[in-house]
């Protein structure tokens, strides 16, 4: 989860200069990283070997 603070860190600190610019490619990659949560919270077991 440190990984997702230190994302909307990163957005809120460059909102204007990035998000705007890139409003696509961010939305595509905050919906990765719902992604990637979902994943954890479905396989709370899952280990990567």
């Amino acid at each position: 989860m440190f990984l997702q603070v230190f994302i909307c860190f990163f957005f809120k600190k460059n909102k204007d200069s990035f998000v705007l610019k890139h409003n696509i490619l961010s939305m595509k990659y905050l919906d990765l990283l719902n992604n990637i949560n979902k994943l954890f919270i479905l396989y709370p077991q899952y280990k990567i070997r």
